[in-house]
């Protein structure tokens, strides 16, 4: 049985909530209609006001927008960033004893493992998880980065003459290609701020999670619509699992690892 959406919220402070997510850069403006009707039903007529805000992406100075070589790709891995703010919601989740970056990256990279190992009934029931797991993800990597930073500034010193690390680095280079799917299903890339990727995840997941499931016998309009951006996201969460295990960049890990 499925159910329509009950949303907790008015839907005048939804849909100003929206708009303002829009403003700010976090919606595009194709997800902002899909959003709203999402609220008023699929046939009603919605607009979205026109943007003047720039573009909150920050980029990276040693991103590389094609990777080729094997310094590529660990120049693309970036350096280790401490967020500056969080998601209003992650900080709840991490409580007032937790404000250091060791304790949170810990207590997210936790909860964002036991939620990617959760039935499909679970999701079904909270339907923003895995969006909340992919915001905290970013914590995980940025704590990963930071654990082998001295190791990564030893292999870059040693190639191409020695491979030290060479484990190390392949591991990072296949969480990044992970990182970068995931952003990609949303619209971002590794030029994101791990501050703006994060804040998307979570407001995504917040929108996902507001609203109440009513059984009815008559599958709804909105019902079918938010079955489609659910389904949406779970391309960007398969991405996660299945990317760990391709084998086409072999050649370069191989390279990297002296095989």
């Amino acid at each position: 049985m499925f159910g329509s959406i009950s949303l907790s919220a008015t839907q005048e402070e939804k849909l100003q909530e929206i708009e303002q997510k829009f403003k700010s850069g976090f919606f595009s403006k194709d997800e902002c209609i899909k959003f709203k009707k999402i609220i008023l039903g699929e046939d009603s007529e919605v607009y979205c006001g026109r943007s003047e805000t720039k573009s909150l992406t920050i980029k990276y100075p040693n991103t590389v927008s094609d990777p080729v070589t094997v310094m590529d790709h660990v120049k693309e891995l970036g350096a280790f960033t401490e967020p500056s703010h969080y998601p209003e919601g992650m900080l709840e989740f991490f409580g007032k004893s937790c404000k250091n970056f060791t304790c949170r990256a810990k207590k997210a990279t936790k909860r964002m493992a036991s939620t990617f190992k959760r039935k499909p009934i679970y999701h079904r029931r909270h339907p923003g998880a895995r969006l909340y797991a992919m915001s905290m993800f970013e914590l995980f990597y940025q704590q990963e980065l930071k654990n082998n930073q001295r190791k990564i500034e030893k292999f870059i010193t040693a190639w191409p003459d020695k491979k030290k690390h060479g484990k190390t680095v392949v591991s990072l280079i296949k969480l990044n290609k992970s990182r970068e799917q995931m952003r990609k299903a949303l619209g971002m890339d590794l030029n994101t701020s791990v501050e703006e990727a994060m804040e998307r995840y979570w407001v995504m997941g917040d929108f996902l999670e507001k609203g109440k499931v009513e059984k009815q016998e008559k599958i709804s309009k909105d019902m079918k619509k938010r079955k489609k951006l659910l389904a949406k996201y779970k391309k960007a969460v398969s991405g996660f699992n299945s990317t760990l295990k391709k084998q086409e960049d072999e050649k370069l890990y191989n390279e990297i690892q002296n095989k």
